[in-house]
């Protein structure tokens, strides 16, 4: 009886992984994302201001109780939190505070959409478009690339990884820590956290400075 002397060569295809996008192509493809989204008829958000050696307030003005007004000064509290709910059709929101409601904010800082980040950049967080430029620039594309750009631009920044974080809403997200390669006025975006399933940008963190 013979025994035959076998060779097998098996072909195993080679699979290989697609290397993981850098932090900064992550944050760039979740900008992407969000650019392509139509300006909504209603926004709701909520958002917090974290003083450091500085006081934070947000509340009724003291000249229109009616009227939401956000103070940087001595002798405020550290934190302050509220609630904005915006209207596209009126261009108006109501904010909500823990000691007030429905109150009303003209300022840009109370516009939660890509045109109020437009008017933060050119009139500044406490100013609102004048009424002799309601009219120019009018909304359109043209201003959501000019806000991403001048503030959210990926090159302005040095973006690391910050683990996983959820959204705030409860849903799985990414975070990215935002460090300003020059200017810090112009570049103020900290943090920012990603959804991991919508490719979405689910929270913003900005520094503001106060002279």
């Amino acid at each position: 009886m013979k025994i035959g002397c076998y060779a097998f060569l098996v072909l195993t295809p080679l699979l290989l992984a697609a290397a993981p996008p850098t932090p900064q192509q992550y944050y760039a493809q979740a900008l992407a994302v969000m650019r392509a989204l139509p300006q909504p008829a209603r926004v709701s958000m909520a958002a917090t201001a974290v003083g450091r050696n500085i006081g934070v307030y947000v509340g009724p003005q003291k000249s229109e109780p009616k009227m939401a007004t956000f103070v940087l000064g001595p002798g405020l509290a550290s934190t302050a939190s509220w609630t904005e709910h915006y209207d596209a059709a009126s261009n108006t929101s109501l904010i909500d505070t823990k000691t007030a409601q429905s109150l009303s904010g003209a300022r840009s800082i109370f516009d939660p959409t890509w045109y109020g980040a437009y008017d933060w950049l050119r009139y500044g967080f406490d100013g609102h478009r004048p009424a002799s430029a309601q009219n120019a620039p009018s909304p359109d594309s043209q201003l959501k690339t000019i806000a991403t750009l001048s503030v959210m631009a990926p090159g302005a920044y040095r973006i690391s990884e910050g683990g996983a974080q959820q959204c705030p809403d409860g849903s799985p997200g990414h975070h990215l820590q935002m460090a300003a390669r020059r200017d810090i006025d112009a570049h103020p975006l900290t943090d920012v956290t990603i959804d991991e399933h919508t490719m979405r940008i689910c929270s913003f963190r900005f520094r503001i400075d106060k002279e």
